[in-house]
C-alpha cells in the first residue's frame, strides 16, 4: 500500500440512504404530471367543452411546478449531505425536473388549446431557471465540506443557501409590491424576473390563457438566466475539479512509495 495514500480521508461522509430523496422528489413530480394530464383528458372525454374552462386549472399546474422548482427542490436537496459527486448528482436531478417539466407544459396545447408559441416560452423559460437552481445547488456543494456534522456549520451554511435561492425568486414580486406600495410603477421587466410574477405574463388572467403574442423582454429574461445558470454550472465545475485533484506533492510521493 502507497505510504501517501494511507490516511487520505475519503471524498465524502454522505449516509447510506440519502442521496435518493431528490430524484423521489422528481418521480412524484412526474407521476403528479401523468395523473394531472390523465385527469384532464378523462374529463374532456365527457363531453363538449370550453378550452378555457381548463385555463385555470393548467395555470395552477404551472404554478405547481414553479413551486416544486424554485423552493421543493432546493430545499429538499440542501437537506442532505454533499453527494460524492455533486455535480453529477445535480445534474441527475436537473434532467428528472425537465423531462417532468415538459411532460407536463406540452400537453396544454392540446388539452387547454394554448398556443404553441407560448407554450414554447414557458418550457423554455422554466427550464432556464430550473438549470439556474441547479446551478445554485453545484455551486453549493461544491463549495461544502466533504464531511457533514451537526457541529460543522453545514446545517446554516444550508441555510443561507436556501436562503438565497428563496431571495432570487421572491426579488421580483417584493420590489414590484414595495413599488406599488409607494405609488409608483414598477419597470415591465421586473415582472419576468421571477418565475412567480411571470406566470402572469405567460399564461395569461383569470379565465383568459396566453394569446401567442410574446411579451416584450421575455426573451432577455430567459437568456439572462440561462446564462447566469450556465456560469453557477462553470463556477462549480472549476471549484469541483480543484477539489478531486490531489495536492502536488501527493503523486510524488505515491511514486517513491
Amino acid at each position: 500500500m502507497a505510504a501517501g495514500s494511507v490516511n487520505r480521508p475519503p471524498l465524502t461522509g454522505e449516509p447510506r440512504g440519502t442521496g435518493g430523496r431528490a430524484p423521489a422528489l422528481a418521480l412524484l413530480m412526474m407521476t403528479y404530471c401523468f395523473v394531472a394530464v390523465v385527469g384532464i383528458l378523462v374529463w374532456t372525454s365527457r363531453g363538449p367543452s370550453l378550452s378555457s374552462a381548463y385555463t385555470p386549472s393548467a395555470r395552477a399546474m404551472v404554478l405547481v411546478v414553479v413551486v416544486v422548482i424554485c423552493v421543493a427542490w432546493p430545499l429538499l436537496r440542501l437537506s442532505q449531505s454533499r453527494p460524492r459527486r455533486p455535480l453529477e448528482a445535480t445534474a441527475g436531478d436537473m434532467a428528472a425536473m425537465l423531462l417532468a417539466i415538459h411532460s407536463l407544459v406540452w400537453p396544454l396545447t392540446l388539452l387547454a388549446r394554448w398556443p404553441v408559441m407560448s407554450v414554447l416560452w414557458i418550457a423554455l423559460y422554466l427550464t432556464a431557471w430550473t438549470a439556474f437552481i441547479a446551478g445554485v445547488l453545484a455551486l453549493s456543494f461544491a463549495l461544502a465540506p466533504n464531511h457533514r456534522s451537526r457541529f460543522t456549520g453545514a446545517n446554516r451554511r444550508s441555510a443561507l443557501w436556501m436562503l438565497l435561492c428563496l431571495t432570487f425568486v421572491t426579488a421580483g414580486p417584493l420590489s414590484m409590491w414595495f413599488a406599488a406600495a409607494a405609488g409608483a410603477r414598477p419597470p415591465s421587466w421586473l415582472e419576468l424576473a421571477s418565475p412567480l410574477t411571470a406566470l402572469h405574463a405567460l399564461t395569461g388572467t383569470a379565465w383568459n390563457g396566453p394569446t401567442g403574442r410574446i411579451q416584450t423582454g421575455l426573451n432577455r429574461a430567459t437568456s439572462l438566466t440561462l446564462f447566469a445558470g450556465a456560469a453557477l454550472w462553470i463556477i462549480a465545475a472549476t471549484v469541483d475539479r480543484r477539489r478531486r485533484s490531489p495536492p502536488i506533492g501527493d503523486s510524488t510521493d505515491d511514486r517513491l512509495h
